[in-house]
């Protein structure tokens, strides 16, 4: 598992070229530097976002754990977007 900055992360500008850097709150330093603009709000956002997905994962598989007590049911079937959130979590998290 790859160990991150914790966020919360932020973006300020950086330079008259419109390039921004994203620094973190809770350390000194960067995370990323002379990113444009759309790309360091989504760098910013990308802990919050880690976060979220994690949860949502976590609370279907607690209800698909939960349907799978009853009676003929086996759980719940995966959706796509569950699929693509266990695919960025993987990719935030495993070293490729």
């Amino acid at each position: 598992m790859i160990n991150h900055t914790k966020g919360p992360w932020y973006s300020s500008f950086g330079d008259i070229e419109g390039r921004y850097d994203v620094y973190c709150s809770e350390q000194e330093g960067t995370i990323a530097q002379n990113a444009r603009g759309n790309d360091a709000t989504l760098i910013a956002a990308a802990p919050d976002m880690l976060i979220a997905l994690r949860e949502l994962v976590a609370e279907f598989e607690q209800l698909s754990n939960d349907a799978a007590t009853e009676q003929g049911c086996y759980g719940i079937n995966e959706t796509g977007g569950l699929i693509l959130a266990r695919a960025a979590i993987a990719k935030a998290t495993i070293p490729s």
